[in-house]
């Protein structure tokens, strides 16, 4: 079985917005919510996906009250597993995700799923594209 996944806010927010169902941010997404797809989390990164979502720009588009993204958030938090890194001492991560890197570090099975290509970079092989996220984990299910 793939091993757990740390969920960049990119694709919590690209999943939430996508008008696209089968779209993969989405599918990770509702599979993230009905605790079928194994991923860490942080209160830090929680904190981050939060305030993301309330940004006006982004909550105008997705049109949810902050206690929904609150109940979204308390989904998330029951069907992940939270941990808390310690912060590093050096991050080679681009600046502001550091946080994914403690993630990754205390979870050495665990893959990052980011849209952003420079984290993607940074993370190397530890690090996926959602549309790779996606395949890895539908491919198990056949």
């Amino acid at each position: 079985m793939t091993g757990p996944f740390v969920v960049d806010t990119n694709v919590v927010v690209a999943g939430l917005l996508t008008s696209e169902p089968a779209a993969p941010t989405a599918r990770l997404l509702d599979a993230m919510l009905a605790g079928r797809l194994p991923f860490v989390l942080s209160l830090e990164l929680l904190a981050e996906y939060r305030q993301v979502l309330l940004r006006p720009r982004i909550a105008t588009r997705h049109v949810l009250a902050s206690a929904e993204v609150d109940e979204i958030l308390i989904d998330l938090a029951a069907n992940g597993r939270i941990v808390e890194p310690a912060p590093l001492a050096r991050t080679t991560f681009p600046r502001g995700d550091a946080h994914l890197e403690s993630l990754l570090a205390v979870t050495p099975d665990a893959l990052l799923v980011t849209g952003d290509e420079r984290t993607r970079a940074a993370a190397g092989a530890r690090a996926v594209t959602p549309a790779a996220a996606w395949q890895r984990v539908s491919a198990e299910r056949l």
